[in-house]
Parts: structure tokens; C-alpha cells; sequence
């Protein structure tokens, strides 16, 4: 049962949306979504990477921000 968060996880400004989306059609394989993740490594133990995807996985939780479909992993 989903439960609804009492705070974003995510926010994509309207400015920040417009260059998303200027990226993603500059990419050849059109990609449908901004994923956002989590990683180890470097100096502070986490780093957050950003990157594109035509697919959401099947344990991704979809946000949708200005336009802006935005994947984020379980584990991150």
C-alpha cells in the first residue's frame, strides 16, 4: 500500500525542467525520463548521479515534476 510523503523528494524548477528537457531531445535515442541516483564512493562515502533512460525498471518510483519524468531506484 503506497503512503502518501509528507515531503518531495525531488523538485524540479521550471527553468531546471526547460534544460531537461532541451538534453533529453538533444540525446539520439530520446529518452523519456531524468534518472537521479544514489552511489558509493569518494571522499564523503555517497556521491548522486544524474542520467537518461527510455525505460523506468521495475522497482523505480516515477516522479513527474514540471513535465519531467524522474526515476529514482529503491535503493537510492
Amino acid at each position: 500500500m503506497a503512503t502518501e510523503q509528507s515531503q518531495k523528494l525531488i523538485t524540479i524548477t521550471p527553468k531546471a525542467a526547460e534544460k531537461i528537457k532541451e538534453f533529453m531531445a538533444e540525446e539520439t535515442e530520446k529518452p523519456q525520463y531524468l534518472r537521479v541516483y544514489v552511489q558509493g564512493g569518494g571522499c564523503s562515502g555517497l556521491s548522486y548521479g544524474m542520467g537518461f533512460e527510455k525505460e523506468a525498471e521495475e522497482d523505480d518510483l516515477t516522479i513527474e515534476e514540471n513535465g519531467v519524468k524522474v526515476l529514482v531506484d529503491s535503493m537510492s
